[in-house]
C-alpha cells in the first residue's frame, strides 16, 4: 500500500515531464528519461531524481506482488510486461510508450 500511495503522489510531479515528451514508459514497466532537450540543468536533476524514486517503487512493487501470490523470483519478469501492458494502456494521448520490441511511439 505504501508503494502505491508513493507512486501516486509522485505522479502529478511527473506528468508534466511526460506530457512533454521528456519521459516515457518502458517495455519492462519502468520509466525513463527518453531527452533532456529544453531542460535547464535544475530540470534534467529533478526529471532523473523523480525517474529513479519512480522505478525503484515500481521494481519493489513488482518483487512484493511476486511474493504476495508465492510466485518464484523469476516470475517478476512476467509481472513487470502486465504492468507495463496496464500503464500503456492507462497513459494519456501524446506519451512515449515503448512497445514489445524496444520501439518508441507517441500514443
Amino acid at each position: 500500500r505504501a508503494l502505491k500511495d508513493s507512486i501516486k503522489n509522485r505522479s502529478g510531479s511527473i506528468k508534466p515531464f511526460m506530457d512533454r515528451g521528456v519521459v516515457g514508459l518502458t517495455r519492462d514497466g519502468l520509466l525513463t528519461v527518453r531527452t533532456t532537450d529544453g531542460l535547464n540543468l535544475k530540470e534534467r536533476a529533478e526529471v532523473q531524481q523523480l525517474v529513479d524514486a519512480e522505478n525503484r517503487d515500481r521494481e519493489s512493487l513488482y518483487l512484493e506482488i511476486a511474493k504476495a501470490n508465492n510466485f518464484p523470483k523469476e516470475s517478476v519478469p512476467k509481472i513487470k510486461s502486465i504492468f507495463a501492458k496496464s500503464w500503456a494502456e492507462q497513459a494519456q494521448s501524446g506519451w512515449w510508450i515503448q512497445d514489445a520490441q524496444g520501439n518508441w511511439q507517441k500514443k
